[in-house]
């Protein structure tokens, strides 16, 4: 039985918890974004954009892992595995210069209306110049929110056991599923406060501005 649930979760339910985390990302960028100009909203609305608009989102998030995956596989033509280690070392560089470069497309799409290549320039343009900052900012939050979330995960783990027995692996593993949905909007509200003080410093961003573009 516990075969037959886990293969049912693996191959549905994973799928459906990464579109509903993905869902609530998106609308945590409205709700915040809304709450910056005192803009009303409801989630029920946010969350129907944010279905809408997954798709988009999609596509940008898989142009920027292609960004990433066609210089990795060159090098490793290149140089071959004998080189293993300098091609992970540059693989990691490259890709936290694409999360702090390209991070921000998600708001964008969502924020100013664009498209997904649109709002990958859109992103880079914000980054440049803020990339360092940024990423010690990030650093910062991932290592905070990280540590808090392992002490809640340990805390959690011992009374899981003693109560579940045998089924704890399982129930376990679909509360560590259903978090998602509370971390992934978590990291949205997050990058949504960075990307509206990026368009704050660069532009000059005022509410009257965001509302505009919110009520789009």
């Amino acid at each position: 039985m516990e075969e037959v649930c886990g293969n049912a979760l693996g191959s549905i339910g994973i799928p459906a918890f990464g579109v509903l985390a993905l869902v609530a990302g998106i609308a945590a960028v409205l709700e915040v974004a809304g709450a910056y100009v005192d803009l009303p909203s409801d989630w029920p609305s946010v969350a129907g954009t944010g279905l809408r608009r997954v798709f988009p989102i999609l596509a940008a998030g898989i142009l920027v892992v292609l960004m990433w995956f066609a210089p990795v596989v060159l090098l490793v033509v290149l140089l071959g595995f004998s080189a293993e280690g300098f091609i992970v070392f540059i693989g990691i560089i490259w890709l936290i210069f694409l999360e702090v470069s390209f991070h921000w497309f998600g708001a964008a799409l969502m924020i100013e209306g664009l498209g997904p290549m649109a709002g990958l320039g859109r992103s880079w343009r914000l980054a440049s110049g803020e990339r360092l900052r940024l990423f010690g900012m990030f650093l910062v939050f991932v290592i905070t929110f990280f540590i808090g979330y392992g002490i809640i995960m340990v805390a959690l783990f011992l009374p899981f056991y003693s109560l579940f027995g045998d089924a704890a692996d399982y129930m376990f593993y679909l509360v560590q599923t259903a978090s998602a949905l509370v971390i992934v909007p978590l990291f949205s509200s997050f990058t949504t406060v960075l990307y509206l003080d990026l368009r704050v410093r660069k532009e000059g961003l005022d509410e009257g501005k965001l509302a505009a573009e919110l009520s789009m």
